[in-house]
């Protein structure tokens, strides 16, 4: 049995880091989880406990970091399934120099996780089903969900029609609004 996943391993930027091992913009938009046949998906960062494999990332159209993987841990897909277990946590190493500036960062792992450090860092598509939605009703919007969420949170087929006539293209992992 094997889930197939996606989500936000990494929300987009601050302009000012607030951790080391914070991304940039041009750091979530090089990186490359899952080249070289695929980036280990551990449970809580235990190198011991490898449950699946990240197999792509890329940086959606809002600047965070995506990812899509697979989980063979039949325990692990149940908690996920169940929603007792959708955080995602990067594994990031940080090298520094002598006097503790960053010279380097490297993801080396994606970790499945209960609680995630950074907000918003989350599974919201399981086997091509979203597992997670946004309702925004504010009394100057009234509306549920914006654009921009709905583009985060499409999966295949590659072409989509939005409520109030836009449309929708993915071209591999770009997507291109049709007003």
């Amino acid at each position: 049995m094997v889930l197939y996943f996606k989500g936000v391993a990494h929300p987009p930027p601050d302009k000012q880091r607030k951790d080391p091992a914070d991304l940039s913009a041009a750091e979530i938009h090089t990186t490359q989880m899952g080249k070289g046949g695929g980036t280990q998906l551990l449970y809580e960062h235990d190198p011991a406990n490898c449950v699946g494999t990240v197999h792509a990332s890329w940086e959606s159209v809002n600047g965070s970091l995506r990812v899509a993987g697979s989980v063979r841990d039949p325990e692990i897909i149940k908690q996920m399934r169940e929603g007792t277990l959708r955080g995602l946590s990067l594994g990031t190493d940080v090298t520094g120099t002598s006097d503790g500036k960053t010279i380097l960062r490297e993801q080396r792992e994606l970790s499945l996780c209960e609680e995630p450090k950074r907000g918003g860092c989350l599974v919201d598509t399981i086997d091509g089903v979203s597992v997670l939605t946004r309702h925004q009703a504010s009394k100057t919007r009234g509306e549920k969900s914006t654009l921009a969420n709905n583009i985060v949170l499409l999966t295949p087929p590659c072409k989509r029609r939005l409520s109030k006539g836009y449309g929708v293209e993915c071209l591999t992992h770009l997507w291109k609004i049709q007003v």
